[in-house]
Protein backbone atom coordinates (compact mmCIF):
# COMPACT_ATOMS: atom_id res chain seq x y z
CA UNK A 1 0.00 0.00 0.00
CA UNK A 2 0.81 3.83 -0.04
CA UNK A 3 2.14 3.99 3.78
CA UNK A 4 4.19 1.21 2.72
CA UNK A 5 5.92 3.46 -0.33
CA UNK A 6 6.83 6.34 2.27
CA UNK A 7 7.76 3.89 5.07
CA UNK A 8 10.23 2.76 2.51
CA UNK A 9 11.16 6.21 1.34
CA UNK A 10 11.39 7.72 4.52
CA UNK A 11 13.63 4.48 5.75
CA UNK A 12 15.72 5.54 2.47
CA UNK A 13 16.04 9.27 3.27
CA UNK A 14 16.69 8.65 7.16
CA UNK A 15 19.68 6.51 6.47
CA UNK A 16 21.14 8.55 3.69
CA UNK A 17 21.35 11.01 6.54
CA UNK A 18 22.71 8.81 8.95
CA UNK A 19 25.45 8.39 6.61
CA UNK A 20 25.60 12.34 6.18
CA UNK A 21 26.14 12.92 10.14
CA UNK A 22 28.30 9.50 10.61
CA UNK A 23 30.88 11.28 7.95
CA UNK A 24 30.80 15.29 9.24
CA UNK A 25 31.59 13.40 12.64
CA UNK A 26 34.39 11.21 11.47
CA UNK A 27 33.14 8.25 12.37
CA UNK A 28 33.85 5.10 10.91
CA UNK A 29 31.04 2.51 10.48
CA UNK A 30 33.22 -0.09 12.49
CA UNK A 31 32.88 2.21 15.29
CA UNK A 32 28.85 2.29 14.67
CA UNK A 33 28.96 -1.20 14.60
CA UNK A 34 31.13 -1.79 17.76
CA UNK A 35 28.84 0.89 19.92
CA UNK A 36 25.33 -0.24 18.27
CA UNK A 37 23.52 -3.32 17.89
CA UNK A 38 23.63 -2.55 13.98
CA UNK A 39 25.55 -5.22 12.21
CA UNK A 40 28.16 -4.03 9.36
CA UNK A 41 26.20 -5.59 6.74
CA UNK A 42 23.09 -3.57 7.86
CA UNK A 43 24.35 -0.70 8.30
CA UNK A 44 25.96 -0.03 4.78
CA UNK A 45 22.40 -1.22 3.47
CA UNK A 46 20.92 1.53 5.64
CA UNK A 47 23.08 4.03 4.67
CA UNK A 48 23.29 3.11 1.05
CA UNK A 49 19.17 3.33 1.10
CA UNK A 50 19.27 -0.04 -0.18
CA UNK A 51 17.57 -1.12 3.08
CA UNK A 52 14.49 -0.07 5.18
CA UNK A 53 15.22 0.60 8.88
CA UNK A 54 13.80 -1.27 11.62
CA UNK A 55 12.93 0.64 14.38
CA UNK A 56 15.23 -1.19 16.53
CA UNK A 57 18.17 0.19 14.59
CA UNK A 58 16.43 3.50 14.31
CA UNK A 59 16.60 3.52 18.06
CA UNK A 60 19.61 2.34 18.40
CA UNK A 61 21.50 4.54 15.41
CA UNK A 62 19.49 7.72 16.73
CA UNK A 63 20.52 7.28 20.26
CA UNK A 64 24.42 6.48 19.03
CA UNK A 65 24.44 9.99 17.33
CA UNK A 66 22.08 11.69 19.62
CA UNK A 67 19.04 12.62 17.23
CA UNK A 68 15.70 12.42 17.74
CA UNK A 69 13.24 11.63 14.78
CA UNK A 70 11.52 15.00 15.27
CA UNK A 71 14.87 16.94 14.22
CA UNK A 72 14.88 15.04 11.28
CA UNK A 73 11.29 15.68 10.38
CA UNK A 74 11.71 19.49 10.91
CA UNK A 75 14.60 19.22 8.40
CA UNK A 76 12.89 16.95 6.34
CA UNK A 77 9.66 19.60 6.05
CA UNK A 78 12.33 22.61 5.80
CA UNK A 79 13.61 21.31 2.40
Amino acid sequence: GLGDVYKRQIGRTLGIYLLFIRTQRNITREQVCNETNVNFKSLDKIESGRAALTNMDIGYLLDYYHLSVSVILQEKQAD
